[in-house]
């Protein structure tokens, strides 16, 4: 007696092709699900390089600060910075201070006091070494004798901000 394949009856058919269209279903699911993927991927890509543009565009604006507050009296630690480059300031004040950031301000600081000519020149070395961080805005230089220099200055410099 010969065999016979099986064969599928009407249920069969139906059930064959509500598996099929669960299949495709499925499969066009997926395919969306890769394609929104795919697009989030791109949009967090163009975010990351739009937040690394912004950094790069902030950073040569204002550096990094050249005081801190949370360490003491800015004026004080002007006057401390002064001293190691060899101007000795009798009197530094602060004249007024900006935003500039997060935690940071842009502090405008008036200073006398005496040095020499060696020290005037490491004072503006130090200012352009210093650029994103201080601009030196005046800067008076009087020969007082023996070699020395009475100076003042208005310097603008970026201090970190915060309790101490």
């Amino acid at each position: 007696m010969p065999v016979r394949a099986p064969t599928l009856g009407r249920p069969g058919l139906l059930l064959a092709a509500v598996v099929g269209a669960a299949v495709v279903a499925l499969a066009i699911r997926l395919e969306l699900q890769l394609t929104a993927l795919g697009d989030a991927r791109s949009e967090l890509g163009d975010a990351q390089q739009a937040a690394q543009d912004l950094r790069a565009a902030a950073n040569p604006g204002v550096g990094p600060p050249l005081l801190d507050a949370r360490l003491g009296k800015p004026a004080d630690e002007l006057a401390q910075q002064l001293a190691a480059l060899g101007v000795k300031a009798d009197q530094v004040q602060t004249m007024g201070a900006g935003a500039a950031g997060t935690g940071l301000a842009v502090t405008r600081f008036s200073a006398q006091g005496h040095g020499d000519a060696v020290a005037i020149d490491r004072l503006s070395l130090w200012v352009k070494a210093n650029a994103t961080s201080a601009i030196l805005e005046r800067l008076e230089a009087q020969p007082a004798g023996d070699g020395r220099v009475d100076v003042k200055l208005v310097l603008d410099a970026v201090v970190r901000q915060g309790p101490p």
